[in-house]
């Protein structure tokens, strides 16, 4: 062997030493870095032609277990969006409180009846009524509270999703960076190892937000997609565009996220799109979408539920019983129903008037099952004829209205015990409002009593935009109905039409006039939404939407804002406690302050069991109100119970990967040390080797 030869094998020894020893410091000095693999050095021997030349580095790796890589990926997705799940359930149960607590909305319905029961005992005590209007106004802030508090939580998943986009777009431009670098390096047979580490956190970080697979490139790039196979990153990369709503409230429709891809020149949007939501399996991005569009969105519901059959059962008492004295007048609430329309009521109501002694001035008993009683307008003609001017019913403007005549004096609106009034399920007096005790923003229940022959009384021309949408916000149907002249089945058979709605659900109006909307086969999940609404019933300004409860809102709205109403909150007297005595004639005294039995009545909700229609996750159901507000109340906690237990199987997952992959791809300071100490020695060994052919040269030099 020559010594230029010698000089050549010590020469690449040093090289390739030294490069190996730069490579396993590097791993010592990351052996804590998150998200690090080590690197080892692949040598081979140098030819030239047969002969062995030398050494050098043939390959500089990275090593990592590519399947635990994707499985490490898909177990961050997942744990992801069950642990942002889980700290929003933590916020939502630091709203509703403990379940021992009497400030729960269990809690203050037992306390609402507690006030009762005392004030049944003695119901001529001013203070005894002030406290059990204390109670139900104590209910009404709390319901009203919690509502409001699951809108706000649903406001801030919206803002972290518009937040969570924009850290998408920026980890896949990293990587769409980092690409060309990393497919340069392999070609030069550079180092690709911190490259591709920061790639690999790249990923890491778009996989903790939405689930992905990183496919790798023969040419070392690697290719971002969705768990469905939507791309995200190849030789282009793709933008994520959110369009977050300012406010957000129960009727709030969001838009779904769209997938733009970027022209490879200008780094300008294509015009097409993708929407992601459908393609989402996990990560945080899935979790905040579920919260916002289904589990907080179910709670509304559940608690709009609550809160609209509170509101009717209380209210059905109140309009049963009289308060002593009565009031001068009875306003209803706008029921936006023209006086001219068939009543559709069956059975009969009392209209009484008693003087300032609570005296029979003048009753009537209306049979709304009459021949002779078919439209509203004879079922008052008959109440003022019947009345002979000691009182006035009258329906303006879709408002219902019963004054007595002198101002001094009273009414009073009761059931006949014998035959009820009925319509849709309630009593003239309950349907109408005139003797409410509590409202929320909108009534929660649509049981209109009008059936699909009635004319329709909405203005000809005017217009109301319908859209069905899935689960994941996608658009199944939309369509405009524009009122003509005809009925409410015309106005259906519109609506059902194949290519309007008609090929996604039906509509109908069942027994008790509620619009329903029943998915057709092949469709589960429906959500109506009301794009845009301008018709008007009666010219009242009630819109179709908001007669038949079209739209979350009009569930979900139920529950906030409640109150006791003014005239009965700014006069305790006004609590409606009493008895009208329907055996009592003119002249007779039919009303007593001290009469309990209303209030006995009021105490009998406590045990009686309700219809619960199906709301949010909770089944339609026949129960106590206070057994539905502890169902509500259970199910927030098994939605949280449900994500921790999630989120705890999950991180075990993960932790059980990253420990595998660890194993592959950590760094073991042993095995580092005694590579650094070959290397170390193989360093030495060519340093002597060139030694040695320095004082060969220097021998043969001097022998000259």
């Amino acid at each position: 062997m020559s010594i230029n030869a010698i000089i050549g094998n010590s020469l690449s020894g040093l090289f390739t030493n030294q490069a190996a020893l730069r490579i396993t410091g590097n791993n010592i000095a990351n052996v804590n870095t998150p998200g690090y693999a080590r690197q080892v050095v692949s040598q081979e021997t140098v030819l030239v032609g047969a002969r062995a030349a030398g050494v050098k580095i043939s390959e500089i790796t990275r090593v990592v277990d590519r399947f635990l890589e994707q499985a490490a990926f898909t177990a961050t997705s997942s744990l992801s969006e069950y642990t942002v799940q889980r700290e929003f359930h933590d916020r939502l149960q630091g709203v509703l409180g403990r379940p021992d607590s009497q400030s729960t909305l269990a809690g203050r319905i037992n306390s609402l009846f507690a006030s009762i029961g005392e004030l049944s005992l003695n119901a001529g005590d001013n203070i005894l009524r002030q406290a059990t209007l204390n109670s139900i106004q104590s209910f009404a802030d709390e319901t009203s509270r919690v509502a409001q508090s699951i809108q706000d939580l649903r406001a801030d998943t919206n803002r972290q999703i518009a937040e969570q986009v924009n850290k998408v777009n920026d980890a896949l431009k990293r990587i769409h960076e980092l690409n060309p670098l990393i497919i340069r390096e392999k070609i030069l047979n550079g180092e690709l190892g911190g490259l591709e580490d920061q790639r690999s956190q790249a990923v890491a970080e778009v996989a903790e937000i939405l689930d992905v697979q990183a496919n790798l490139q023969p040419d070392g790039s690697v290719h971002v997609l969705t768990e469905t196979g939507v791309v995200l990153v190849d030789t282009t990369v793709r933008e994520l565009e959110y369009t977050a709503p300012g406010t957000v409230t129960a009727e709030t429709q969001f838009d779904q996220i769209k997938i733009y891809t970027l022209d490879a020149i200008t780094g300008e949007r294509l015009s097409a799109f993708q929407n992601l939501d459908p393609n989402l399996r996990g990560g945080r991005l899935r979790g905040l979408i579920d919260l916002r569009d289904d589990q907080l969105r179910d709670l509304s519901l559940s608690l709009g539920e609550l809160s609209a059959s509170v509101i009717d059962q209380l209210n059905a008492a109140h309009n049963d019983n009289a308060s002593v004295p009565p009031p001068n007048s009875m306003v209803g609430r706008l029921a936006a129903l023209p006086s001219a329309d068939d009543h559709q009521f069956s059975g009969r109501a009392v209209f009484a008037v008693v003087d300032e002694n609570n005296q029979v001035v003048g009753t009537h008993t209306v049979d709304f099952d009459s021949p002779g009683i078919v439209s509203f307008n004879d079922a008052i003609t008959d109440a003022n004829t019947g009345l002979a001017g000691a009182g006035t019913l009258a329906l303006t403007g879709g408002v219902m209205s019963f004054t007595a005549s002198n101002p001094a004096h009273g009414v009073v609106i009761v059931q006949d015990p014998a035959a009820p009034s009925d319509r849709a399920g309630r009593g003239f007096s309950h349907f109408f409002g005139m003797n409410d005790l509590i409202e929320g923003q909108v009534s929660g229940r649509y049981e209109t009593g009008l059936v699909g022959t009635q004319t329709n009384d909405f203005g000809v021309g005017e217009e109301v935009t319908i859209r069905l949408r899935d689960g994941n916000g996608t658009v199944l149907a939309e369509h405009t109905l524009t009122i003509a002249a005809g009925t409410y089945d015309d106005l259906l058979a519109d609506l059902n039409a194949p290519g309007a709605l008609g090929n996604v659900a039906t509509f109908s109006l069942d027994a008790k006039g509620a619009l329903q909307v029943t998915p057709n086969a092949g469709f589960s999940d429906i959500r109506v939404n009301i794009v845009n609404d301008n018709t008007s019933h009666f010219g009242t300004g009630v819109s179709f939407s908001a007669l038949f409860g079209l739209g979350d809102k009009y569930l979900a709205d139920a529950a906030k804002n409640l109150r006791v109403l003014e005239t009965v909150a700014n006069d305790p007297g006004r609590l409606a406690v009493a008895k009208f005595d329907l055996s009592a004639a003119v002249g007779d005294v039919a009303l007593s302050i001290g009469d309990a039995r209303g209030a006995l009545e009021f105490g009998s909700l406590e045990t009686q069991a309700f219809g619960f229609n199906a709301a949010g996750e909770l089944a339609a159901q026949s129960v106590t109100l206070g057994q539905y507000a502890g169902a509500f109340l259970s199910n927030a906690g098994l939605m949280a119970e449900r994500v921790t237990t999630l989120e705890a199987d999950n991180n075990a997952m993960k932790t059980e990967i990253e420990e595998r992959l660890s194993d592959v791809s950590g760094v073991n300071l042993d095995e580092e040390l005694a590579n650094m100490v070959i290397y170390q020695n193989s360093y030495n060994a060519a340093a002597r080797l060139l030694t040695t052919a320095q004082e060969l040269y220097d021998t043969l030099l001097n022998a000259f």
